[in-house]
């Protein structure tokens, strides 16, 4: 599948939501996904919007 996504801050991907960092960073973890610091690489952002819906479609 391609996208054309590239690497986000957590505060980034944390604005489509709508939602602050750290809700952000506390949501993924109960979901189990590991942010790790720095930059938020596509693969993982890609399943960040498949587990809690895609916000440029919301």
């Amino acid at each position: 599948m391609k996208t054309n996504l590239t690497a986000m801050t957590k505060s980034q991907i944390a604005n489509f939501y709508g939602i602050h960092r750290k809700t952000l960073v506390s949501r993924c973890k109960r979901a189990g996904i590991i942010l790790g610091q720095g930059l938020i690489m596509p693969k993982t952002i890609l399943i960040i919007f498949d587990q809690f819906g895609d916000p440029r479609i919301l």
